[in-house]
């Protein structure tokens, strides 16, 4: 008679060691994950597919007779903008849109200009006055060189008003803009007589 155990003990005794083992998983490899498209990288792509679509057009003819056939395309605007800014700067130009602050840069100047031609033209009425003062009567160069000097102190104290209001338009605009490189400076005194001294040179 066999004996069960007896003959289950002399089965095992026939399993290989490495049989014995328990099986290990396998761990599906995966492929690596194409990278991602930079729209840097993209833009160029498009450009190169539509001019080739553009020229397989021209060979077959689909663009015969056309407005300005044969003429080069005209040179896109944004071109010298840096490449991570063409996107925005070309949706705003196209839109006759632009940031708040390039408005308010464009008034600074225009203010800026007035300013210095209204000290031009004081200077010049300053002369004039001066000039009149030695043909006028002596019981009233002492009346005139007064009038002229409170005219002047008016002048200036207007002119201080107005520099102080321009300078606090400067201080909004260096809050609005993103980069310290397009901030300006706070228009002095000094630098306003200088300014236009230079458009009289000018």
């Amino acid at each position: 008679m066999i004996d069960p155990r007896r003959e289950l003990r002399n089965r095992r005794q026939l399993v290989h060691p490495l049989d014995r083992r328990p099986a290990r998983r396998l761990h599906s490899v995966q492929p690596p994950s194409p990278p991602e498209d930079d729209p840097q990288q993209r833009l160029p792509r498009v450009r190169q597919g539509v001019e080739q679509q553009l020229a397989e057009a021209a060979k077959r003819g689909e663009l015969s007779g056309l407005e300005g056939e044969g003429r080069a395309l005209s040179r896109d605007p944004d071109d010298a903008t840096a490449p991570e800014r063409w996107a925005a700067a070309h949706v705003l130009r196209n839109a006759n849109a632009a940031p708040e602050w390039a408005d308010l840069r464009r008034d600074l100047f225009a203010a800026r200009d007035a300013l210095a031609r209204r000290v031009r033209a004081h200077r010049r009425w300053l002369l004039s006055r001066r000039a009149a003062l030695g043909a006028a009567p002596a019981e009233r160069v002492l009346e005139h060189a007064r009038a002229t000097e409170a005219a002047d102190r008016r002048f200036q104290n207007e002119l201080l008003a107005a520099l102080s209001e321009y300078n606090g338009r400067i201080a909004r605009h260096n809050l609005l803009v993103s980069t310290p490189l397009l901030q300006l400076t706070t228009l002095t005194m000094e630098r306003l007589d200088d300014l236009a001294r230079e458009e009289q040179a000018t």
